[in-house]
């Protein structure tokens, strides 16, 4: 007996020390005049008298791992509301967007906050600095010696999208028929508005590198025609076009050519494809219809051979490349099946497309037990086409090349899931897998795709790849079939093109997500043959670039990238650091960022982008001014960094600079270095500035990085570094999460994309849709603010009051925010949930499924647009798709039916404030940090 009361006070006592270390409480959190966030751990009570009884908690909902699941009515704990959130479109969407001036900014104040997020929505006025959309560092008041930065933990790098989307009152002033761009003799920097001119005009200084320069005669008459404030556009604006001539070229400039590769071998693949090509056609002749030099537009066909059609007169010809093993090539020269997007094109297009299913059916294929589809022949005839005159090549797919030269195997293994070395050759490239079961067949695969896209990036060819899987076996309702992503992105990223899987997407939502995405890649701003080069001002030098695409050089001490295509949803990692004894107190940082492109007109370009930000000599306005965008995106550059993702292929002269990544890869070094960089940045913030005063038991945050805990957990519990096994799984036949292929889509997306996709990609958005309120999902028109009529531009105005969607307002991803009769819209950017409580109402139910219940015989596929709430969703939906790169396909899912319950699974992992099957809450990460950030104070 005594022995079992002292197992029972154990048990009892073990049960008391659990629920005391999990009651930490965030107090109310607080901002002192330096800009700090506290949010004070107190020790709450361990029996809080507003519990919620047992009748308050409905029956838990449990995933297929086994993990279970409450909706909460109230919590016993915490107050999770107090936390930091993250961002949303929808927050403040009752006001006009905020007018930002680059400039105005830098000298209102000598420390300057960073611009708003990039979820917000805000109109850039170029005053004579860069616009945040081109040029984004990951801090505002830049570090004056190597030990304040140290000292201070942030990162040092500045984020390029010198693309980036703008309304049309943000466009880039053009400057034509100027002789050539006028440069530092010394540093070779472009003229901006920064330098010092002397009184007479003669002479300039150059703010990169304090050099005297001399103006040339023809631009001081220039200077004198233009009365300089009225026509000087690189005196004026941060980001100017400068056109230029043949000395910037290394071949001819040539229209913009788009030629596309669809596969036959699924009819679906087929129709759906002919109908994207069709429409991105007509968008092109839409968007370039006053430029005297329409680009082009071509397509052919491919299963087990290559098709390509012609017009010839009134006729449709057709010439076959059977070979597809040996030297795959283009059976006819691009120029004589590309045709201009303008309407005798589109009638040869329209004439081709009508013609195509008949010759098909009379080449028919060999016949085989699978389909055979020879996707790495396809590739090499883009190439083969595109080899003179540099162009973009699309692949439309419906999986891995099956057939042919270039024929991927199925290297998936259920096996491999275990977080170890074979699981990361899963999700690497086939030419840096560390072991193999079939050498001989993927060494001459790997070789293959390692020489077409070096020798693709050399002949200027962007290629974009859109792979529609089908089901194993081609049966619905199984697994898709694996994709090889990792290989056949990497064959995008050397080009700077764009990797598309649109797995999972319901068949009748396909040829719209297909056709969102080939539009998007057609039309977004874009400049081929590109060229980004960065300079920077005395005492900071490039280090280097994160996770970079295309090919990297060097010269003279300085890198570039060099790509065949570098587009809005394209942004540039630049790791800084600072040399020498740093930057000169009460001097500006000067970044200047220079795109050497050409346009869609043919017409060779340099955009120059410079950026001022103030120095800073104390810790704490490095932190005042750091930005959560560009440390966010960083810091989840280095994570796959250290998965091994390599994007560029260095050219020979390339010695010491660029991607650090090896050949090796670990999703346990990725999470761990996450957590790691988080706890550095803000034990630096505890140790070396005014918070140090503070008791240690507050977790304090700066007002500027009190998301980045967030962040952290977000992209632990992402599919590019989450594990695929579950902790503590119960069910040992619950298929992995994520599987091979979305993680290293993912992967690919993280390393590619912009800040302004940093959080989105990491962190859900959730919303309520049966009490979104009256006006959410209707078109809001903002009201002009009087104040600000009267000091900006018309077209500045105009768009800071655009109608908009307006969102309802997010919810905290977290079950405790919802209710079995609620209905919620998950947004995780490429894919959307609506997940639906097993008690909603049979009216509610009705009026947007039309059904009252849901069972076995009747789950729906889609929801009803007709009633006013399924009108007021889609409305919804399209806003939130407005402007991205990718569709993001809605997924239903029902509360705990059976047919539903994988999507719930992956609904439930992605619910960040709550303890999922892969890793801990919100609030436990708080908790847990705190520890971390006291343990490096000790």
């Amino acid at each position: 007996m005594e022995v079992l009361r002292r197992q029972r006070l154990i048990k009892r006592l073990r049960r008391y020390l659990l629920r005391l270390c999990a009651s930490y409480k965030f107090c109310a959190a607080s901002t002192d005049v330096s800009g700090t966030a506290y949010y004070n751990f107190c020790i709450a009570s361990v029996f809080p008298s507003s519990a919620s009884s047992a009748d308050d908690v409905p029956k838990a909902s449990t995933d297929v791992s086994g993990t279970s699941y409450k909706f909460r009515t109230a919590s016993s704990r915490s107050n999770p509301s107090q936390v930091p959130r993250a961002p949303s479109k929808s927050d403040n969407n009752n006001a006009a967007k905020e007018i930002y001036r680059p400039r105005s900014a830098v000298v209102a104040s000598p420390v300057l906050l960073p611009p708003l997020a990039s979820a917000c929505e805000f109109v850039v006025v170029d005053d004579g600095n860069a616009s945040p959309r081109l040029l984004r560092p990951t801090t505002y008041a830049f570090p004056t010696t190597k030990k304040i930065s140290k000292d201070s933990g942030i990162p040092l790098a500045l984020l390029v999208t010198p693309f980036a989307d703008c309304p049309s009152c943000e466009e880039v002033p053009v400057i034509k028929n100027q002789k050539e761009p006028l440069r530092c003799h010394r540093c070779h920097a472009y003229l901006n508005p920064w330098v010092k001119w002397s009184v007479d005009g003669s002479s300039w200084e150059c703010n990169m590198c304090s050099t005297s320069n001399n103006t040339p005669q023809w631009y001081q008459q220039q200077a004198y025609v233009n009365s300089s404030s009225a026509g000087m556009y690189d005196q004026m604006y941060g980001t100017v076009d400068v056109q230029v001539g043949d000395a910037y070229c290394t071949r001819p400039p040539v229209k913009a050519m788009h030629l596309f590769a669809i596969d036959c071998s699924d009819p679906l693949t087929l129709d759906m494809g002919l109908e994207a090509v069709r429409a991105a056609a007509v968008a092109l002749g839409e968007k370039y219809a006053a430029v005297p030099v329409k680009p082009t537009v071509g397509f052919f066909v491919f299963d087990a051979i290559m098709r390509f059609f012609r017009v010839r007169g009134e006729e449709v010809s057709l010439e076959v490349v059977p070979d597809a093993k040996d030297s795959p090539f283009a059976g006819l020269p691009a120029v004589s099946f590309c045709y201009p997007v303008d309407v005798d094109g589109l009638k040869k297009l329209d004439m081709i497309m009508k013609s195509v299913k008949k010759f098909i059916e009379k080449t028919p294929p060999p016949r085989s037990s699978v389909r055979l589809s020879c996707g790495g022949a396809a590739i090499a005839a883009l190439h083969d086409a595109c080899d003179v005159s540099g162009g973009k090549g699309y692949l439309i797919s419906c999986g891995r090349p099956k057939f042919g030269k270039g024929a991927l195997r199925a290297r998936e293994n259920m096996n491999f899931y275990t977080d170890r070395d074979e699981e990361v050759d899963l999700f690497k490239p086939l030419k840096m897998v560390s072991s193999t079961s079939k050498p001989n067949l993927d060494k001459e695969a790997a070789e293959f795709y390692e020489a077409l896209s070096e020798s693709m990036a050399k002949s200027q060819v962007c290629l974009d790849i859109f792979t529609c899987p089908e089901p194993e076996g081609n049966q619905p309702g199984k697994e898709q079939d694996y994709c090889d992503s990792a290989t056949l992105s990497k064959l995008c990223a050397r080009t700077g093109g764009q990797y598309h899987l649109l797995k999972n997407c319901p068949t009748a939502a396909f040829a719209e997500a297909l056709q969102f995405e080939v539009l998007r890649s057609a039309t977004r701003n874009s400049g081929n043959e590109a060229i980004v080069k960065v300079r920077t001002s005395q005492g900071i030098m490039v280090k280097g670039f994160l996770s970079p695409c295309g090919v990297t050089h060097t010269h003279a001490g300085s890198c570039e990238i060099e790509m065949a295509a570098c587009d809005a949803d394209k942004s540039i990692c630049v790791e800084l650091e600072l040399e020498g004894n740093g930057i000169k107190i009460n001097s500006m940082a000067f970044f200047q960022a220079a795109t050497l492109f050409t346009d869609a007109g043919g017409v060779r370009t340099v955009r120059i982008s410079t950026l001022a930000v103030p120095s800073a000599t104390e810790v704490q306005d490095v932190f005042r001014s750091s930005d959560m965008d560009s440390i966010a995106c960083v810091l989840a550059r280095k994570a796959v960094d250290e998965l091994g993702f390599v994007g560029a292929v260095e050219s020979s002269t390339f010695a010491g600079l660029g991607s650090s990544s090896s050949s090796k890869g670990s999703l346990l070094k990725a999470r761990e270095l996450l957590i790691t960089e988080c706890v550095k940045i803000l034990a630096c913030y505890r140790k070396n500035t005014v918070a140090s005063q503070s008791p240690k038991g507050q977790l304090i945050l700066p007002e500027t990085l009190k998301l980045l805990p967030l962040f952290i957990l977000s992209m632990l519990k992402s599919t590019a570094v989450r594990s695929s096994v579950p902790r503590n799984r119960t069910n040992r036949n619950a298929p992995p999460s994520p599987r091979v292929d979305e993680r290293a889509h993912r992967i690919y997306q993280t390393a590619c994309s912009t800040p302004s996709y940093a959080f989105p990609f990491a962190h859900p958005q959730l919303f309520s849709i049966l009490d979104m309120g009256n006006d959410a999902g209707l078109l809001f028109i903002p009201k002009i603010d009087e104040k600000k009529s009267g000091t900006v531009k018309q077209e500045v105005l105009d768009e800071s009051v655009k109608p908009f969607i307006k969102l309802p307002g997010s919810l905290h991803p977290s079950m405790s925010t919802m209710t079995l009769e609620g209905i919620y819209l998950m947004d995780c950017v490429d894919s959307m949930y609506i997940y639906v409580g097993r008690m909603v109402p049979p009216e509610t139910l009705q009026e947007l499924f039309e059904v009252t219940s849901v069972n076995n015989e009747n789950v729906p596929k889609h929801f009803s647009e007709g009633s006013d709430l399924g009108h007021r969703l889609t409305a919804i939906i399209k806003e939130l798709r407005r402007g991205r790169m990718v569709y993001g396909p809605v997924k239903l899912i029902f509360q705990g039916h059976p047919l539903t319950v994988n999507d719930e699974s992956e609904f439930l992992a992605l619910l960040v404030d709550d303890n999922t099957s892969h890793e801990v809450s919100y609030v436990d990460f708080l908790c847990a940090i705190h520890r971390k950030i006291q343990n490096e104070l000790i």
